[in-house]
């Protein structure tokens, strides 16, 4: 991936692993990724360009977890 991609988009890598955009740095070209999973981790920006990603639509299960990311910050239900 050659850009920054937008907040909420979501990907999936070529070992099948899905995630959604958290947040970007646009200085350092960091990108920090929820995994469905809930993992949270960062890419730096070289490895962000390294990747190869699918653009996918939100699958079906995301709202059980992202869930308790956004109870973690005020924002659940």
């Amino acid at each position: 991936m050659e850009e920054l991609p937008k907040l909420g988009n979501w990907y999936e890598t070529d070992e099948g692993e899905t995630f959604v955009i958290l947040a970007t740095d646009s200085r350092t070209g960091a990108v920090d990724v929820r995994f469905l999973d809930g993992r949270v981790d960062q890419f730096s920006g070289e490895m962000w360009r390294g990747l190869e990603l699918l653009e996918i639509e939100p699958p079906e299960e995301w709202r059980d977890s992202m869930d308790e990311f956004f109870r973690e910050r005020g924002r659940g239900k």
